[in-house]
């Protein structure tokens, strides 16, 4: 019988996110026992800020470096004996990709692979998984008495109508569709006529 698994030793990339840093600092601090170390190469997305309530902690390490240097990874991988990966790290905002897709795709895809290979080439991680205890299941929250009020076609159709009747709100969007939109993109090729058109084809 397979033994219950119990994480002792974890890298938590992407740690001085928004997300990564709520993440570490729950788990600093709710398992004493388990060992944090933490990578961030801390970009425009992330702060040592975020990660202040945990950092003099002594079951957590933060290191500042990139997921995308493999060397980097594999030498944490075998120094820290990590057995658990939680990958946050990644370039955010959308809207920022139009002009720097190839940073995102570094660092978003490249960084992964990177992590993946580590996992592979060090023979770290014995049990790989993602948990399954999160899959779309509304029943919980049911139980917790939650219920949905609105139908998802009503509500797709009054989020239509109230965009529609506020176009000051949402201003020139034309640039999102345009196909690989480019850096410096002069707004203006769809306008909001155009847009309307579109968005009235979904009230149809």
């Amino acid at each position: 019988m397979t033994s219950p698994y119990k994480p002792k030793n974890i890298l938590i990339t992407g740690a001085a996110g928004f997300i990564g840093s709520h993440v570490t600092i729950r788990i600093v601090k709710k398992y004493p026992d388990y060992n944090i170390i933490v990578l961030d190469k801390l970009d425009y997305c992330s702060n040592m800020k975020n990660l202040l309530p945990v950092c003099s902690s002594p079951n957590f390490k933060f290191v500042k470096g990139d997921i995308t240097s493999a060397d980097l990874v594999n030498f944490l991988l075998v120094r820290e004996n990590i057995d658990t990966i939680m990958h946050f790290a990644a370039q955010t905002h959308v809207d920022n990709s139009f002009g720097n897709s190839f940073e995102f795709t570094k660092n978003n895809i490249l960084g992964t692979h990177v992590l993946l290979e580590a996992c592979k080439v060090t023979g770290q991680i014995k049990r790989p998984f993602n948990d399954k205890r999160y899959f779309l299941d509304d029943a919980k929250l049911k139980k917790l008495g939650w219920f949905e009020r609105t139908p998802w076609e009503e509500g797709l159709r009054k989020t239509i109508e109230w965009y529609l009747a506020n176009p000051d709100f949402w201003g020139d969007v034309s640039g999102t569709l345009v196909a690989h939109p480019r850096s410096g993109m002069v707004p203006g090729h769809v306008g909001y006529e155009d847009m309307k058109e579109i968005l009235e084809q979904f009230m149809k």
